[in-house]
């Protein structure tokens, strides 16, 4: 009987867990999103030339690929654990 108990919490945790990353998901999203309407109005202001936005486009870009590699790890350290 306990370990029901306990597999139904587990469940209920993951399901917590999930959503939550879902959550995550969509607040980085946001959040990119208003860098960038950040980054066009400090652009469209003081009139960056252009490789020096494209220089900037790259490193948002090897960030992104940072944070989307470590995500990758992540994942593939809780299947691992699971």
């Amino acid at each position: 009987m306990k370990e029901n108990r306990i597999d139904r919490e587990l469940e209920r945790v993951r399901a917590q867990i999930k959503t939550l990353q879902e959550k995550e998901k969509s607040l980085l999203e946001q959040k990119e999103a208003a860098q960038m309407a950040r980054t066009m109005k400090t652009i469209e202001r003081s009139r960056i030339p252009l490789p020096d936005i494209i220089a900037m486009i790259e490193a948002r870009e090897a960030e992104n690929r940072k944070i989307l590699k470590g995500r990758e790890m992540q994942h593939e350290e809780e299947t691992v654990l699971r």
